[in-house]
């Protein structure tokens, strides 16, 4: 189970998690990588929040009839299937990104790591 830490630990490298997105070490497109399941649990832990109305008690209650720990964990597991899914389909469709779509995204990507300072905070926990 996760617990209080590994939330706090994995809110904290979010973005720097997302640049592992690339390293997805799935053969066939069945399994995800570590680092993209520790994004996905992020995901669901701000999901989770957002559902609560806040950090605030969150370990206390309840999201949707589950524990809100049980809740995180199946939803980041939900998640992952998704991308799955839509890698495969992806793949399926023979679809492409628009080189202006991968310019934002590498823009993005850039400010996150150098302006924001995610660079930073991914040195200090590696």
């Amino acid at each position: 189970m996760i617990n209080k830490k590994h939330i706090t630990l994995f809110t904290l490298c979010a973005f720097t998690v997302a640049s592992l997105f690339t390293n997805v070490q799935a053969a066939e497109k069945t399994e995800l990588s570590e680092g993209m399941y520790n994004w996905f649990l992020v995901q669901a832990y701000n999901s989770a929040c957002s559902l609560n109305g806040g950090k605030e008690g969150l370990w206390d209650n309840e999201i949707e009839g589950k524990a809100a720990e049980e809740w995180i964990e199946d939803t980041a597991i939900l998640y992952g299937k998704e991308y799955l899914a839509s890698e495969l389909k992806f793949d399926e469709e023979e679809l492409t990104i628009e080189d202006s779509s991968l310019e934002t995204m590498e823009s993005t990507k850039e400010r996150y790591w150098n302006e924001l300072g995610y660079e930073d905070t991914m040195k200090t926990m590696v």
